[in-house]
Order: structure tokens, then sequence, then C-alpha cells
């Protein structure tokens, strides 16, 4: 059977077990690396005596920066998700990247005639608008609490073409605002129960859910699971 596992805070919630199954059609014995501090997280070699692959979710994808190799673009982003180990090396990279980067420029988007809102500057934040600067895409904004203040309320109705709002926010943020009907809501958490509301007052909402199953897939590729 194969064994990864999961590092992160809070992460009882997780779906990932599920989605591996699914996409393998087999059993994964899945393990949950829940730490409440970074300072008890212990070192690489402890988790693959457990596992042969391992994902990692906020608030941690910064903790093994510097224990692994990771190409240049991954190096850009300053962040890790996924770990692998080959002859005694830690190999890393961002499937938030790859995944992301897939979903933007497929067609459900478009982005050519939208203006983007970013709710949020973490490390999901600062993954997406990296793809932006590498495609060129200068139509988006950013909005983050410590700077714009409270974003649960705000309203965004003076776009006057499609508007995108992406949610990086972590699951402790509700948003309660006023957007335009047109609005294509991307929320990146997934099944979350206050944001159902958005199904009808938007264009669409699109689920976390669809991220998390193509960032599994490509997890699954890098450990070289499947093809």
């Amino acid at each position: 059977m194969r064994k990864l596992g999961l590092l992160g805070k809070k992460i009882a919630h997780s779906k990932s077990q599920l989605m591996y199954e699914d996409i393998l059609q087999e059993n994964v014995d899945y393990t949950l690396f829940d730490y409440n501090l970074t300072t008890e997280i212990p070192d690489l070699n402890y988790f693959f005596d457990i596992v042969q692959g391992l994902s990692i979710t906020s608030p941690y994808k910064e903790h093994f920066l510097e224990k692994v190799h990771m190409s240049e673009q991954v190096r850009k982003i300053n962040a890790i998700n996924c770990i692998k180990k080959s002859k005694d090396i830690y190999y890393a990279t961002n499937t938030d990247y790859s995944a992301i980067h897939e979903l933007i420029l497929g067609a459900e988007f478009n982005l050519e005639n939208s203006a983007v809102v970013i709710l949020g500057s973490g490390v999901m934040s600062r993954v997406i608008q990296e793809i932006f600067r590498e495609i060129k895409f200068v139509n988006y904004e950013v909005l983050c609490r410590g700077i714009d203040g409270p974003l649960e309320n705000i309203e965004i109705r003076d776009r006057k073409t499609q508007l995108i709002l992406i949610n990086c926010c972590a699951r402790n943020f509700e948003f309660k605002g006023k957007v335009q009907y047109n609005t294509i809501f991307w929320d990146l958490n997934y099944n979350f129960e206050p944001h159902k509301y958005l199904h009808h007052a938007v264009k669409k909402y699109i689920d976390g859910l669809s991220l998390l199953r193509l960032q599994a897939k490509h997890a699954l590729k890098f450990w070289g699971v499947v093809d």
C-alpha cells in the first residue's frame, strides 16, 4: 500500500486521502502530521521513515525551504508543498503553482475579458501573482487585511468587465461583501459552508475542490506514482 502524508495545522478536515484514493482507485495509507507550532515539527528523516511522499499545507510551506532541492521557479515563489526523497536527497516542488497555472489558463476564466481582484497576501496569493507576472497579465489588484483593513464586507461593483474574485484568505475569513452579478468567485478553500450562499449570488462559484484534485494529480506525478 502506498504511504503518503500531510503536514499542517488543524488539518483534521483534510480530504486529501479521499482525493488520492479516488484518483488511484486504491487504498492509501495516509498520515496526518498535525502540529500547532513550528518548534514541534521533526526533521524530514522522521517523516520519510513513515511515508513515501509528503504534502505540506499552511502554515508550514516555508518551513523546509533550506533543507530541500528545488527549481528556480519554485524558489521564486519561496514556498513548497510537496517533498520526495531520492538517494538520501530531498526534492521539493509547489503543486499550488503548477495546478493554479493550468486552471488560470483554462477556458473557464477567460482572463482576456476580465478584471481580477485577489483577496489576501499569503502564500497562495503570491503564487497567483507570480503566474500573472509570468503571463504578463496586468489587470489585477490585491487586497489584504494588513493594508486595506477588514475585507469581510467590502463592495466591489465598479468593474466594467467580468470580475474574477479570488479568495486566498484562510478558513477563518468569511466573505459577506457585495459584488456585481457578473462575478466569478474562485474560493481556494473547499467545501466552505459560509460561502454556500455565493452559489446563487454570483455568475459562477468555483469551489477549491477542483484545485485540490488537480494538485493531487500533480503531486502523484512528482512522486512518480503516476505518469
